[in-house]
């Protein structure tokens, strides 16, 4: 980094323009890692919005048994289907020596196609055309790198250190560009395209040919140690006609494919349908509860997300830890879910049980772990007892949870209103007797 810092110094960089020049000009939110197992398929959303031709990513490596098998990188090229996520591109190295022993000599730079998955790879159901000899990599964790990134990373240090060398003289020249036109005579001076011989300046070129050599001079395949010359060497040595000759019979062979694929899939389903009435259930609760395993909170997170949006509270997207501590399951539970589902009609035990695990949540995302416990135990206090006495006339008064009905008057009061009420009545039947 230190090496790069220099070199943009010597360009006549500053040092916040040789960060800029680095990074690609992209903040640290384009950079962050993406889980195919996050709900919603943000990873796909993702890939859609920030891929570009010629960026490079890293993703997780696999290998047969989808045991993690260290990282590697892609160049994109361009997207073979975007609605599917599919993608070719041209790959670099790895940090495993195996994996990239696999690449270079297995599957060929330039023989691969990649798959941004909406799930954990080793369940992603996405498969290949028939005749598509093309090896299949899953990504199911990605993000994209930048010279930046690249040398802080031991594997990446010396593809970073090439690619922030070009984006620092790209930014220079263009940072030379702005100050002064071409044509003026300053430019070639700022360059240091003096005669050799003397002082003087050479003559001014021809504005084609200088048109010409500032286009050279942008092409993105200038320099022998820059990404894309690296891996389209490889790609060479691999044979790139025959890879580009198989995705021309592969275009024209699609619709055929598809065609076909629709006659028999509303075969295939009759049949199955008559066959067979069971499905396989998915192992230990399927994807949420590999979900909840994998990123603990991300569920409560989602639903108290959804809860804002009908609760219309304006909180700051940054602060999540204030977000959740002023969301309130129970006003949700008030304002939106009693009113589409009157209590009338959803019972008793079904009123109770949504209020008590409103109260719950409520205490656990103030930290009010003890008051939680207690609401969830003299629930299962009160569920027991129902059972032993076969109604719920005794069981609720055990629950610790707000009334059903609204009201500002708490329950001291009412009983100091019902002590009163008592005494007045008392009151008047001794005068009655009096009086008799």
């Amino acid at each position: 980094m230190e090496g790069l810092q220099r070199r943009g110094a010597d360009l006549g960089l500053t040092p916040a323009e040789v960060e800029q020049a680095l990074s690609l000009g992209r903040s640290t939110q384009d950079l962050a890692w993406y889980e195919g197992g996050d709900l919603g398929g943000r990873a796909q959303r993702a890939a859609h919005d920030l891929f570009e031709s010629e960026r490079v990513l890293e993703y997780q490596c696999y290998d047969s048994r989808w045991q993690t098998q260290g990282r590697g990188v892609v160049a994109l090229q361009e997207w073979e289907d975007r609605d599917r996520c599919l993608f070719t591109g041209l790959h670099g190295p790895a940090s495993d020596g195996y994996y990239q022993y696999y690449v270079e000599k297995e599957m060929g730079t330039g023989n691969g196609l990649y798959h941004i998955c909406n799930c954990d790879a080793i369940r992603c159901k996405l498969r290949k055309e028939r005749g598509d000899r093309r090896e299949l990599i899953h990504i199911d964790r990605w993000r994209l790198q930048t010279p930046l990134t690249m040398v802080d990373s031991p594997y990446l240090k010396n593809l970073g250190v090439q690619l922030g060398e070009k984006a620092l003289s790209q930014a220079a020249r263009d940072k030379k560009s702005q100050q002064a036109p071409f044509g003026s005579g300053l430019d070639e001076a700022l360059l240091g395209e003096a005669d050799p011989g003397g002082g003087a300046l050479s003559k001014p070129k021809k504005e084609e040919d200088r048109r010409k050599e500032k286009e050279r001079s942008r092409s993105p395949l200038r320099g022998a140690g820059s990404m894309v010359r690296y891996l389209a060497r490889q790609v060479a040595k691999q044979g790139e006609s025959k890879a580009t000759e198989k995705k021309k019979k592969k275009k024209e062979s699609d619709k055929k494919k598809k065609e076909k694929k629709k006659k028999a899939s509303s075969s295939s389903s009759t049949e199955k349908s008559e066959s067979s009435s069971f499905q396989i259930a998915p192992a230990r609760g399927g994807e949420l509860w590999r979900t909840a395993q994998k990123k603990p909170g991300q569920l409560t997170k989602l639903a108290l997300d959804e809860m804002t949006r009908y609760l219309a509270d304006r909180v700051e997207d940054g602060d999540v830890e204030a977000k959740w501590r002023g969301q309130k399951i129970c006003a949700y539970l008030s304002q939106i879910l009693l009113v589409t589902h009157p209590p009338a009609k959803m019972g008793l035990r079904t009123l109770r049980e949504l209020q008590t695990l409103s109260v719950s949540i409520d205490h656990l995302l103030a930290g009010r772990v003890a008051q939680a416990t207690d609401t969830l135990v003299q629930r299962l206090k009160a569920c027991e007892m129902s059972l032993v006495d076969g109604n719920w006339a005794m069981a609720r008064h055990l629950e610790i949870i707000p009334p059903s009905t609204a009201t500002l008057v708490q329950s001291e009061e009412r009983e100091l209103a019902a002590k009163q009420e008592l005494r007045n009545l008392k009151l008047k039947e001794s005068m009655k007797k009096v009086t008799k």
